[in-house]
């Protein structure tokens, strides 16, 4: 399962990141980088990663599959 999260959780983890860069530099809000941090990343992309595949994608096929009938 680990691996099937990757896409769209690891596209998350890193907007995570990449926001709270730019709040760190913009606004000067200091972030520590710690494990509490790191484990916050790896629960956004475990969640998105469950939201992807579990949720989104079978939404997906159950939609093309009734415009097929």
């Amino acid at each position: 399962m680990i691996f099937l999260t990757f896409p769209i959780g690891f596209i998350a983890a890193m907007i995570l990141t990449g926001l709270i860069f730019i709040s760190e530099h913009n606004f000067g809000i200091i972030v520590v980088t710690s494990a509490f941090f790191i484990v916050t990343e790896w629960i956004f992309f475990l969640l998105f990663g469950y939201l992807q595949w579990f949720v989104l994608i079978p939404k997906v096929i159950s939609v093309t599959k009734k415009r097929k009938k």
